[in-house]
C-alpha cells in the first residue's frame, strides 16, 4: 500500500509513504536482509549518512531502520517488528525527513 501522508505532524510529511505488511517474522527479516545487503554502512542516519541501524520507541515498538543518502535524495525504510510491518519514504532533505519520522507514529 502506498499513501500520501496527512498533516499529523508539525514537520512537513514526505510526499509519499509506502506501507508493507509481512505474513510472518521470517518474511520481514528476509526483506530486511535483502535491503541491508544492498547498502554499505557509512555512518549514522541521524547525520544524513547511509546506515543500517536498530531503533526502539518503547518496549513494544522496535525494529530495523535503514537509510540511504544520495545526492538530492535521502530514503528511509523501517520496520515495526512486533506488528510485522515496514515503511518506506524519501525526501531530498535528511534533517526534515528524520524530524518528521521522530514525530510520526503510524500505529
Amino acid at each position: 500500500m502506498t499513501c500520501a501522508p496527512g498533516v499529523s505532524t508539525e514537520t512537513p510529511a514526505p510526499a509519499r509513504l509506502s506501507v508493507l505488511r509481512y505474513r510472518d517474522a521470517a518474511a520481514l527479516q528476509g526483506d530486511v536482509e535483502r535491503r541491508s545487503a544492498k547498502l554499505t554502512d557509512a555512518g549514522d542516519c541521524a547525520r544524513g549518512q547511509t546506515s543500517i541501524e536498530r531503533w526502539a520507541h518503547s518496549a513494544r515498538r522496535r525494529g530495523t531502520f535503514l537509510c540511504t543518502a544520495e545526492a538530492d535524495r535521502f530514503a528511509v525504510f523501517w520496520t515495526v517488528d512486533d506488528e510485522l510491518v515496514g515503511f518506506a519514504t524519501e525526501d531530498p532533505d535528511a534533517g526534515r525527513l528524520l524530524a518528521w519520522w521522530r514525530e510520526y507514529d503510524p500505529l
